[in-house]
């Protein structure tokens, strides 16, 4: 038995041995591997196969090149690896070394169909603990180059890298790190579970996304909590970094029973740049507050930001929903700049079925654009939209008030009822302009747009908003249609066109059918006033239309607008070739600055040519932008192969006729010639044309052969040639010849005289790639200037300029040379890279040893000596040009005889400036009248900006007889673009100042208004604006003798000026000493004063008192009121009548005791205190008669003294009747304007009779 037993035992560790042994052939040899996948590889499902095989099962394992298929299912990898420690099962754990795969590619199949979904059988539940049998250790596994490829994808999802290490403590499952990378960005994880109790875990969580074109963005924080337990609760915390700073918590309570969660996200930073680019730097804030379970959620928004050009914005809002209802407390949007504030609330229910709305839209201070900086567009002070009921069925109010830049304030109403069809009934009314316009009716825009709606308008006043189109219109049209495939089809009616505008009746009915493109129009009439409009007819395939217009009186109709004008005539053919019939009769038409007085003629133009064609319009007196027209008329004739224009213009600045003469050919090109152009103007003199020129014209090709314009009295001849090709090179051509210098005669000083001739010549190309070639030269030759009464002369032995370059450079060269002067003046210049960098290189070399020559440009600025030097640089490139070098003007001594003075040693230099090679630098010196004057400043002439100093010791600046000045200034003028500033101060320290000599010349009152002064008035010269802030103070030198003043002044003036208002001044100007002749008579000054308060700098304050003593009288005048307004009043001490007054003032002796002859001569000084303003006793009679004049006049003796009175007839007729107060004379007078410049006056009389002729002339 014992034996039997052994042998039993022997058997089975004998088997057990073989099976050890069978195992370890098998796993720990690489043959023994190797065969069992062989067995194995048909037993497996599918289809596998595999390149190579190295390693043992047990030890480490290599597999190359493996693919494996089951239907759809496809698998692809270059290589896997397998290593673990079977060693470590007896010490009772798995240790798996190392699982990798490399180069994978995944496709997967289609999704089945989905089935029904498996009610769970109870709740998710977890045992009281979870521990493994055996330890596990797991040391990587990873993956490389995975592409996961879905079904119906093109482009496989890719993953660069995973890799994952784990292990367990008994119940510890604990995550050593885990990580997975993808173009799209990272994560990593690492961290522990306990799978006992209330299953704790707590896990480190770090990620990064890259958002295509945006930029990237990263999070860091931890995963932990509990899963079981009352207490059970997962928190997420993340801090968010890169395209948005910010802070988020996400709390999930019971996770594997009743679920509810929480959310708060703290926005700190979001920079919208990324997005979108107009919104850099408009950074973002706020916060976001979430809660709810697995039926519901609720929560506030709260957001901070920005807009460009609108300034802050806010929005808040605080929502609840669930899977059947949207509940929306407050959706509000303001922004403060503006004053815009938009509020959203409602609720919708039934979300799975049809939503059934509920839903209030409000705002107040809506507008477009949003920034309050601009002009409002679009406002709306305020309004609501409601919308309630299911989709399919929903009721629609709005209810607002619109205005806007030229939009009249307008009330608006609209109500509806619709779906997401159509509206089957809408009513829009507004309120606006006084009236009410209201459209009633029906739309739809699905499946196509369909209408159909009626229109009413009553009592619109335009005139609210237009002041010139005043009136109360009214209206009645329908209008139904739709769009089929994108093309209208569509009627209008207009049933009536009522009620009036600018006092003109209204009127007007018709129809208008549209298909596709097709019009027609039925009996359309419209009037307004003495206006009427008929057009009738289709415009379709092919063309018949009738029209016709009349209107009797433009003024009554159009503001700026008059005349008369008549027209008519019919449009047939195709639209690719109209026939048009047309005639025209107009007189005294106006608008605007145009003008024409009588117009005419007929238009027969047949493009399909089947008839020939007839143009005759003539028109007269013309005014076109202000250019005067005598006569205008084009006229036309022929056939398509043959026929002619004429155009004959005679305007004053010029005269001009012009004839064609050609055909078209194939109706796609037209050849013909130019068989005349004259062109006549006062100041260039008659050019006629020398030869017909040929001419061809093509929608690719236009080409004129020498054009050549002659002068038909002298010399000089311009011809021109060119040829354009769509595709092709074109080319073209100029030379002028001869022209003479003399033309140039009126836009120099008339004491110069020039002789001489211009020669040019010009070409070009350009390719039919755009390739630009050109050159040109401009030459002057014998060239002369020369000032007669000044034995001055100027030679041009060589003046050329010539300029050539391509699209890609140019270049220009310049070379001046000038005898008598010994002057020359060359430079060239290169600019290369146009199409980039543009980079400029040149020269300039200027020496001229006299410059004497300048009074023959200026001839009031006498030249004595002087000469100019200069060698300058020019490098940079077109957006930063550089200049470098210097400019000398040296011995200058020049003389302006309308100042008086002679300025002598005048030197500047201009110069660059190295430190700063976009300035230039100034410094220079003058002398006058014993005193110098200095000035230095830089400039920077691309930025249009430069800053001068000047001072000076007593420089003279006016020494004319009559008026002696000197000056110390210490003053400064900055300038920038837009602007020229002047500051400092100026110092008078010596001044004499005597009457000049007046002419006879009348100063224009204050309220005259000068028409047609010289016809067309000037536009202002454009240029920066002033701004003054000058002080200007006098010296103890500065005397007047004017005037009948003479005395010492002294003071000071701030002086201001803007572009906003004219020159101001603030400061006293006082008399120190000084004598007054009043009546003759030299008075002493006790006091006087200008007083400017910053009012303009012509009208001051006056403050004076002259007086004289007589014995122990004492009689005077004070002046006061302002320099345009003064006011006299005489006084004495003791008081005295007025007649005492002046025999003191005047004659310096008591009343009673003057001759006969001084009593004549206060007569005729009281006659001339009348002349000098004091007649207003005359003034207040003439105003009570109604008479422009009533007066006192003198003459020689008492005896002429006279009282008159003058009225105005008409603009043109004055008369005038006087009768003697001391001698029985009388006289009238009859002036009658002739023309503007032109009158006639006679004048009758006891004495005698005269007439005269005058011609004025005042500038």
């Amino acid at each position: 038995m014992k034996r039997w037993m052994l042998r039993i035992l022997l058997g089975l560790l004998l088997v057990l041995l073989l099976l050890i042994a069978a195992i370890a052939a098998i796993g720990l040899t690489e043959k023994g591997t190797r065969t069992l996948f062989t067995q194995l590889q048909p037993l497996i499902p599918g289809q596998l196969s595999y390149s190579s095989l190295n390693g043992a099962l047990l030890k480490q394992l290599e597999i190359r090149d493996l693919k494996y298929q089951l239907d759809e299912l496809r698998v692809a990898a270059g290589r896997i690896e397998f290593a673990w420690r079977p060693a470590a099962l007896l010490s009772g754990r798995v240790e798996l070394n190392r699982l990798g795969v490399e180069e994978l590619d995944l496709w997967l199949p289609a999704p089945a169909e989905e089935e029904a979904p498996v009610e769970p059988a109870g709740p998710f539940s977890l045992p009281d603990s979870v521990r493994l049998p055996l330890a596990i250790q797991i040391g990587e596994v990873y993956g490389h180059g995975l592409r996961i490829h879905p079904a119906g994808s093109t482009e496989p999802i890719l993953i660069e890298a995973v890799a994952l290490g784990a292990h367990n403590e008994l119940e510890r499952v604990i995550l050593d790190s885990f990580s997975i990378k993808a173009p799209q960005g990272e994560v990593t994880l690492s961290g522990e579970l306990t799978a006992a109790g209330n299953y704790p875990l707590a896990f480190q969580l770090d990620w990064s996304a890259q958002i295509p074109e945006r930029g990237a963005i990263s999070g860091s924080g931890t995963l932990g909590g509990e899963l079981l337990g009352d207490a059970a609760v997962l928190t997420l915390e993340q801090q968010l970094q890169g395209l948005a700073d910010a802070g988020l918590q996400a709390r999930v309570s019971q996770p594997l029973g009743e679920i509810s969660w929480q959310l708060a996200l703290d926005l700190a930073r979001f920079d919208p740049a990324p997005f979108a680019a107009e919104l850099g730097g408009h950074l973002v804030s706020g916060t976001v507050n979430l809660k709810g379970d697995l039926a519901s959620a609720g929560g506030d928004l709260a957001l901070a930001g920005s807009l460009p050009d609108v300034g802050p914005l806010t929005l808040d809002s605080t929502l609840a929903a669930t899977t059947e209802q949207l509940n929306l407390a407050r959706a509000q949007i303001q922004l403060p700049q503006s004053g815009t504030d938009l509020s959203l609330s409602g609720t919708v229910l039934a979300l799975q079925q049809t939503p059934e709305l509920d839903l209030t839209l409000g705002w107040t201070g809506l507008r477009y654009p949003l920034s309050a900086q601009l002009p409002a567009q679009f406002a709306s002070e305020s309004g609501t939209l409601k919308i309630s009921g299911p989709l399919s069925d929903y009721r629609l109010r709005l209810d607002g008030k619109v205005s806007g830049e030229g939009l009249p304030a307008t009330g608006v109403a609209l109500t509806g009822e619709g779906s997401l069809e159509s509206m089957p009934a809408l009513a829009l009314t507004l309120d606006t302009l006084g009236g009410q316009v209201v459209l009633e009716g029906s739309a739809g825009w699905t499946p196509q747009p369909v209408w159909d709606l009626q229109v009413r308008a009553d009592k619109v006043n335009p005139g609210l908003q237009w002041p010139d189109w005043k009136g109360a219109v009214g209206l009645n049209l329908k209008t139904q249609g739709q769009l089929v495939d994108g093309e209208p089809r569509a009627q209008l009616d207009i049933t009536a066109l009522s009620g009036s505008l600018r006092q003109q009746a209204l009127s007007g009915s018709g129809q208008v059918k549209i298909k596709g493109t097709a019009l027609d129009i039925r009996e359309l009439v419209l009037g307004w006033g003495n206006a009427k409009l008929n057009v009738q007819g289709q415009a379709a395939d092919k063309l018949a239309l009738d029209w016709q217009l009349l209107a009797s009186d433009l003024a009554a109709l159009l503001p700026q607008a008059a005349g008369s004008i008549k027209a008519g005539g019919t449009l047939g053919g195709t639209p690719q070739a109209p026939q048009v019939n047309a005639s025209v009769q107009g007189s005294q038409l106006r608008f605007s600055e145009y003008q024409l007085e009588k117009i005419g003629g007929t238009v027969a133009l047949d493009l399909g040519w089947k008839t020939p064609a007839k143009i005759d319009l003539k028109a007269e007196d013309l005014l076109l932008a202000g250019q005067p027209v005598r006569s205008l008329s084009l006229q036309g004739s022929g056939l398509e192969k043959d026929h002619r224009l004429t155009l004959d213009v005679d305007a004053k600045a010029a005269q001009l006729s012009l004839a064609l003469k050609g055909g078209l050919q194939d109706k796609q090109q037209w050849r013909g010639s130019l068989t005349q152009l004259d062109l006549t103007q006062p100041d260039a003199g008659a050019w006629g044309l020398q030869a017909p020129v040929p001419l061809e014209l093509a929608a690719n090709k236009a080409r004129a052969q020498a054009l050549c314009l002659a002068a038909k009295s002298g010399q000089g001849q311009l011809c021109l040639d060119g040829l354009w090709l769509a595709e092709g090179n074109s080319e073209g051509g100029l030379t002028l010849q001869g022209l003479p210098l003399t033309l140039l005669a009126p836009w120099l000083p008339a004491t110069t005289e020039i002789t001489g001739q211009i020669n040019a010549r010009a070409s070009g190309s350009l390719s039919a790639k755009g390739a630009l070639a050109y050159d040109a030269q401009v030459s002057l030759d014998q060239t002369r200037l020369t000032l007669p009464d000044e034995g001055l002369k100027l030679s041009f032995t060589d003046a050329r300029v010539s300029a050539s370059g391509t699209d890609k450079k140019a270049a220009l060269d310049l070379n001046l040379l000038m005898d008598e002067v010994d002057g020359r003046v060359q430079g060239s210049v290169t600019v290369g890279d146009l199409a980039g960098a543009g980079l400029i290189k040149g020269q300039l070399a200027l020496a001229i040893e006299d410059l004497k020559f300048l009074s023959l440009l200026v001839p009031d600025m006498k030249v004595r000596s002087g000469k100019v030097q200069g060698n300058l640089a020019i490098g940079g490139n077109l957006a930063a040009p550089r200049i470098q070098g210097e400019l000398n003007l040296n011995n200058g001594n020049i003389e302006l005889p309308a100042a008086g003075i002679a300025l002598a040693d005048l030197s500047v230099r201009l110069r660059d400036d190295p430190a700063r090679p976009e300035y230039l630098l100034l410094d220079g010196s003058m002398a006058s009248g014993g005193g110098t004057l200095t000035l230095s400043g830089e400039f920077e002439p691309l930025a249009q900006t430069g800053l001068i100093s000047i001072n000076g010791e007593r420089f003279q600046a006016v020494g004319t007889p009559e008026i002696q000045v000197f000056i110390s200034p210490d003053m400064q003028i900055s300038m920038t673009e837009g602007a020229i500033s002047v500051g400092g101060e100026l110092k008078v320290p010596e001044a004499l100042i005597k009457p000049p000599k007046l002419s006879n010349a009348v100063s224009v009152s204050p309220d005259a208004l000068v028409v047609n002064a010289a016809g067309v008035g000037e536009a202002p010269l454009a240029g920066p604006g002033l701004d003054l802030k000058l002080r200007v103070t006098l010296g103890d030198k500065v005397l007047v003798d004017a005037f009948g003043f003479n005395g010492r002044l002294t003071g000071g003036l701030a002086l201001q000026e803007d572009s906003r208002r004219g020159t101001r001044a603030t400061g006293n100007i006082g008399v120190a000493a000084g004598k007054y002749e009043l009546y003759g008579q030299e008075l002493d000054i006790s006091r006087g004063s200008f007083i400017y308060t910053g009012g303009p700098v012509d009208n001051p304050g006056l403050n004076m008192r002259v007086q004289r003593e007589v014995d122990n009288v004492t009689v005077g005048a004070r002046v006061t009121g302002t320099l345009r307004v003064p006011k006299l009043t005489l006084f004495s001490e003791p008081a005295m009548p007025d007649t005492s007054l002046l025999s003191y003032l005047i004659l310096g002796r008591a009343p009673g005791t003057a001759s006969a002859s001084e009593q004549e001569m206060l007569v005729k000084l009281a006659l001339a205190m009348g002349r000098k303003g004091g007649n207003a006793v005359g003034e207040r009679l003439a105003d009570a008669l109604n008479v422009d004049e009533v007066g006192v006049g003198g003459g020689d003796t008492l005896d002429d003294t006279s009282f008159y009175i003058g009225k105005y007839l008409s603009p043109r007729l004055y008369v005038k009747y006087g009768v003697g107060l001391l001698s029985p004379a009388s006289s009238f007078l009859l002036r009658y304007k002739l023309t503007d410049r032109w009158s006639f006056e006679s004048n009758t009389g006891t004495a005698g009779s005269g007439a005269d002729i005058f011609y004025q002339l005042e500038r």
